[in-house]
């Protein structure tokens, strides 16, 4: 996949363990004007926090809503944040490893049913190749470069090699990069393939929030 300028895609991203921090990002992301905005979701098993998950508190989200679910049993929760009206779910592979097929497929048709993408996600240990059978039945998936659960932890570096492998192996895939990422991480892992980020500290917990989402936007 050839990248063209600035095609590299910006998502804040919240990640709360608190209405109150939630709905004060809300009102940062609302003074910039982003289109989309990531909520991650965690459930304090799969992850080892535990967020403010209550769908109805995001009815009024300033943007396009794409959710990341960090807990063990998606297939149970999936629906209440469709009907918030949630655009884009992410689920991980690990959360359906000893589950029937059948579960993830229910889950996809129940996304497409609401008009939503459904993302599938691996975390950092989880090797690449675990995504491949998915090639033809999903069109993006998610690399999580820092163990499941709060922001502000340490991108790790063999993510790289994977954006690579998995460019390599499904050339026309979007390829989202979760957890941190500042502009030096964002132009490396752009150079490796990748092409949306989800974003969380850098953005928020910047001097400048407008300007740190502006500066990732120039990536390319």
């Amino acid at each position: 996949m050839v990248r063209t300028p600035h095609s590299m895609e910006v998502i804040p991203a919240i990640n709360c363990e608190k209405e109150e921090c939630v709905k004060m990002r809300f009102e940062i992301a609302r003074s910039f004007s982003c289109e989309w905005l990531h909520i991650d979701v965690s459930d304090g098993v799969f992850a080892n926090s535990h967020t403010w998950n209550h769908p109805e508190t995001f009815l009024h989200a300033p943007a396009k809503l794409e959710v990341h679910l960090m807990v063990t049993n998606p297939e149970d929760v999936v629906e209440e944040w469709l009907k918030v009206g949630t655009k884009r779910i992410i689920v991980h592979a690990e959360s359906f490893k000893n589950k029937k097929e059948s579960v993830f497929l229910d889950m996809l048709a129940l996304c497409k049913r609401f008009g939503a993408e459904l993302v599938l996600s691996i975390n950092p240990e989880t090797k690449i190749e675990t995504l491949f059978p998915y090639k033809d039945i999903v069109s993006s998936f998610q690399l999580l470069a820092v163990s499941p659960g709060l922001s502000g932890q340490e991108f790790d570096v063999t993510i790289i090699s994977k954006i690579k492998m998995l460019r390599e192996k499904i050339p026309g895939v979007i390829i989202e990069i979760d957890g941190g990422v500042n502009p030096i991480i964002a132009q490396q892992v752009a150079d490796a393939g990748a092409t949306r980020i989800s974003v969380a500290s850098y953005i928020f917990k910047s001097d400048n929030p407008a300007q740190a989402y502006t500066t990732l936007q120039q990536i390319s």
